[in-house]
């Protein structure tokens, strides 16, 4: 029952956020131009850059652990709070000294106020994952309730008082803003600085591999975008931009809620096998994706008119790659200290992106983008498969 309990907690906290992005996808995808769109783009490209090192293995290790020290929490939040302070001053120069487009006046401004996000997540992160690990869902549905609803309000206020991308960037700040405060409040104690080498070893031992995982994923996954706007045009990314958002969205964000609720819950129960739920999960997001393919583009089309007519085809294929993605549940590798496996699950991701995804561009425009995105997460997915046969295929462990 717990697994059923903690998915379907964690299925309503993620429906919250994509309830609320999708709102914002209504509006903005009606107000706002391609370019607009494009302009979002070259400053997440930014971030999700930065976001490639961001991932240390230290909040996975909190919940990983059998049990977690007083200590333990403050080396956790000595690192995160150290790395979003890097982060923020990498994009403070970065908004500074240079300019990431001249199309737009504003862009770096906008940029620079992303970049307190790092510093937002740096105060909360190991809470959160704590609560992760105890399963506190409750507190959980409040900080994505609190959350989601304040960036969909704010993000439709502005576009309604004649903001254009600044609305959708200025939203996202206030929903790092609101979510971290809220998880402040509940974390009960407040961390204090505290380095200790030897604990330090044991954290980066394990989360060693998810840190360059981390990189390849991040990069990769946006490797797309910084590639259209060097090739194509401002207006390509931003069509490419709304339809990877919409199928993030709806398909990858929800169901990738399973693998987040299997993770606390593999650690407790390690002797439990729950390849069944990979297996049902499977055939739902093939059965969605073939819905998402035949009603989607109908639905864009009776909101939106012709407006986003050319990205019809690049929707069609990204609602296949990221139903491809979110069947990788890497639930099984953190919990079970496998960490290496999700790297080298990655690593042939990252290369079937670095291989083709130039060329495809250059010769497809953006449905060449999508076309390697569906490849490289077929390919992917089909290594996690061997991976999760040799290590679980037996007995589950």
């Amino acid at each position: 029952m717990s697994i059923l309990k903690g998915s379907f907690s964690w299925l309503v906290i993620s429906n919250m956020a994509t309830a609320s992005s999708f709102v914002v996808m209504l509006f903005s995808g009606a107000m706002l131009s391609k370019t607009d769109f494009g302009a979002v783009g070259l400053v997440m490209v930014v971030m999700n850059m930065l976001e490639s090192v961001k991932e240390l293995g230290v909040k996975e290790y909190l919940i990983a652990a059998d049990s977690i020290s007083k200590r333990e929490e403050d080396i956790a939040w000595t690192i995160e709070f150290s790395k979003g302070l890097v982060l923020f001053l990498i994009v403070c120069c970065i908004a500074r000294y240079y300019d990431i487009s001249e199309e737009f006046d504003n862009l770096n401004s906008y940029l620079f106020l992303l970049g307190f996000i790092f510093l937002f997540d740096s105060f909360n992160s190991p809470t959160y994952y704590k609560l992760r690990r105890l399963m506190q869902y409750k507190k959980l549905i409040v900080h994505n309730f609190l959350s989601s609803i304040a960036q969909a309000t704010i993000t439709v206020y502005l576009l309604f008082n004649g903001l254009t991308y600044e609305a959708i960037i200025i939203g996202y700040f206030f929903k790092s803003l609101i979510f971290n405060s809220v998880g402040y409040l509940f974390s009960g104690r407040r961390p204090s600085f505290y380095f200790e080498m030897k604990e330090l070893g044991v954290m980066f031992s394990y989360g060693g591999w998810i840190f360059f995982s981390g990189i390849l994923f991040y990069v990769t996954s946006r490797l797309d975008n910084l590639l259209i706007a060097k090739y194509l045009t401002i207006s390509d990314l931003g069509v490419y931009i709304f339809m990877y958002s919409i199928c993030s969205a709806l398909i990858a964000n929800p169901f990738k809620s399973i693998s987040n609720a299997l993770f606390p819950i593999l650690t407790k129960n390690k002797n439990e096998n729950y390849i069944h739920i990979v297996i049902k999960m499977s055939l739902i997001l093939f059965i969605i994706s073939i819905l998402f393919n035949i009603l989607m583009p109908i639905a864009l089309e009776f909101w939106f008119g012709k407006k986003w007519e050319q990205g019809y085809y690049v929707l069609k294929l990204l609602c296949f790659a990221m139903a491809i993605n979110a069947v990788k549940i890497d639930s099984y590798f953190l919990a079970f200290k496998k960490t290496k496996d999700k790297f080298v699950i990655e690593l042939i991701r990252a290369g079937v992106f670095l291989i083709f995804l130039i060329p495809a561009i250059k010769y497809r425009g953006i449905s060449g983008a999508a076309e390697i995105t569906l490849l490289a997460n077929s390919i992917s997915l089909l290594v996690w498969f061997y991976l999760m046969n040799k290590r679980f295929g037996d007995n589950g462990n």
